[in-house]
């Protein structure tokens, strides 16, 4: 049922045929000037159940007198300044206008928050309302203890997109699905409304009435086909920057992927690759090109960019610099407080995009919970390269990958933490860490192994692995991370 439908059974289930205010609307002939007022009655149908109407162009003895196009804007922008203001959390309104018995009227409809209860805003949770016999009340403190219990914290790829009247009244012009379908796979549908309840069931959509829905901010993350085109969702955008050498002294190229995730993922990944130096190898008389950094990393440090930055931040991009020793990966937000930098590899997953990244693994764009960063630190693994090194800012991560080295070319920095990484990722798949597997994981001979036993006792003198079995021949040790 849309807006207007659902106003007006309400109306005349409240004018007729004894005018009385309902739980659900409250009607009034123009906009009051008792400001506190009207924030209690945005706190009280916010805190009821399926929210309620506001309707304006009707007499306190319910006569029907109508409102003009001047005032119904003016009333529109007071009370949504009052609903980002003035209570808290931040509630949703939507203005409708209609005819009812030849009169122009307003309704707006304050939907039911999902986290509650919602107060004033800079005051205590006594200062929340609720609506009672057509009235808006304070909360008994039982009502107040429910509440509490039953809210749950909307997620941010649940909210509704914040797109202007003119982006949302065409926002199938601005969203790109087709590639969420192709990677789905969902049966068919018998008309428009089915295949917007299929996207409603991915958290893709929003549902305002029975017909009528918009997008989320999933939807936005996820499908949009230009970020630049909606307003402060611009820097959702991801960023690839070249530079010529070691540093940020000279760029060489600069390219914005502006599409959903969805949409952009892969491009932003074969793009990296193609701007990547690369070596030459000759397999059954072909010259093969490999990448400097394995793609498989690359992807899944891209991929955990992006589900786990900060999308409360609006004035950073997903950064990735490419220079011609490394590549660096930042995004806004750092890690979660329950997690540092070395327990990230056994570490089970936590994310403040869970909407995210449920949809990203369901599109295959992502790994299972937590095996992302793992699958990087064994691919690096694999062919001899440096460890990633993690960086945890006080707004942004960071992800750095070196390009192929031999042992010999890397740092004592670099040799260390590649220790470490080998120790977790063994601890992890129930695989013993030796001086031999340390060695393998190096690519180097028998004739090194004096070399890798003396990185061995440093990583040990540094807290960084522990010997787990003090056997006599050290042929036999086995090495944990400090943490096992």
């Amino acid at each position: 049922m849309k807006l207007d439908e659902k106003c007006i059974l309400l109306l005349r289930k409240s004018l007729r045929p004894i005018p009385q205010e309902l739980n659900e609307i409250d009607w009034k002939v123009m906009l009051s000037n008792k400001k506190e007022r009207l924030k209690k009655h945005l706190s009280a149908f916010s805190n009821l159940q399926g929210g309620g109407f506001l309707v304006f162009g009707i007499n306190n003895d319910g006569t029907v007198v109508g409102i003009d196009d001047e005032s119904s804007r003016y009333i529109a922008d007071y009370l949504a300044n009052i609903a980002r203001t003035s209570v808290d959390p931040q509630i949703n309104i939507k203005f409708v206008t209609f005819i009812f018995e030849e009169k122009s009227l307003l309704g707006v409809y304050v939907e039911e928050s999902f986290e509650k209860p919602v107060h004033l805003v800079n005051k205590s949770l006594e200062h929340s309302y609720i609506r009672a016999g057509g009235q808006s009340r304070p909360m008994s403190k039982e009502e107040l203890r429910n509440a509490i219990i039953s809210s749950r914290k909307i997620r941010f790829g649940e909210i509704p997109a914040t797109l202007n009247s003119e982006v949302l009244a065409h926002w199938e012009d601005y969203f790109d699905f087709s590639e969420v379908m192709k990677r789905m796979r969902p049966a068919g549908f018998t008309d428009k409304k089915s295949y917007y309840d299929y996207l409603y069931s991915l958290k893709l959509l929003h549902r305002v009435d029975e017909d009528e829905f918009i997008p989320t901010n999933l939807a936005v993350q996820v499908c949009a086909k230009d970020f630049s085109l909606l307003p402060s969702y611009e820097r959702f955008a991801v960023r690839l920057v070249e530079y010529k050498g070691t540093t940020k002294m000279s760029a060489r190229r600069d390219k914005t992927f502006n599409h959903g995730y969805s949409l952009s993922l892969d491009r932003i990944v074969s793009t990296l690759i193609d701007w990547l130096p690369y070596t030459e190898k000759i397999s059954r008389a072909s010259v093969i090109c490999e990448s400097l950094i394995p793609e498989i990393a690359i992807r899944e440090i891209v991929a955990n960019a992006i589900i786990h930055r900060d999308y409360n931040v609006t004035n950073a991009y997903i950064l990735i610099e490419l220079f011609t020793d490394r590549v660096e990966i930042s995004n806004p937000g750092g890690l979660l407080p329950e997690i540092t930098i070395d327990r990230l590899i056994d570490h089970p997953s936590r994310t403040r995009n869970e909407v995210l990244s449920d949809l990203m693994r369901k599109l295959h764009f992502a790994e299972e919970r937590g095996s992302g960063i793992d699958k990087a630190v064994m691919a690096m693994e694999i062919n001899g390269h440096p460890s990633i090194k993690f960086f945890d800012g006080v707004d942004f991560f960071k992800a750095i990958m070196f390009v192929g080295k031999t042992f010999d070319k890397m740092t004592k920095e670099q040799k260390l933490n590649a220790i470490f990484q080998h120790a977790c990722i063994n601890d992890v798949i129930a695989r013993k860490t030796t001086g031999r597997s340390i060695r393998e994981r190096f690519k180097l001979g028998r004739n090194d192994s004096n070399k890798v036993y003396k990185l061995i006792d440093e990583a040990v003198a540094l807290g960084k692995i522990r010997l787990a079995n003090p056997a006599d021949n050290r042929k036999d040790h086995y090495y944990l991370p400090y943490w096992a």
